[in-house]
């Protein structure tokens, strides 16, 4: 399936095949192409690299913090299970 160049000694299932790198290089919608850009656009980002870090108090399964570099503050929010999760936050907007 690409994963090794020796056989398996127990059978590789079908779904396991459709992961490997060479059946998703060249489909842009794959996983790991997803994968590949977001860890590039997160390269650019300095506030997630180098801000300070603010957790939120959430109910689980949702994990969400600031990153803060300078003037700059982005919002994280993961929904750390496969259901769907909801959280509201109260934002509000400083004039200067």
């Amino acid at each position: 399936a690409g994963f090794s160049e020796v056989k398996p000694w127990l059978p590789v299932d079908q779904q396991h095949k459709l992961q490997a790198v060479a059946e998703q290089e060249n489909d842009s919608n794959s996983i790991l192409n997803a994968y590949r850009e977001f860890m590039a656009w997160r390269k650019n980002q300095p506030v997630l690299l180098e801000g300070d870090i603010e957790f939120l108090q959430t109910e689980e399964p949702i994990l969400a913090f600031y990153r803060t570099l300078n003037d700059e503050k982005m919002l994280c929010v993961f929904n750390l299970s496969a259901s769907q999760a909801k959280l509201t936050i109260n934002a509000s907007v400083e004039n200067e």
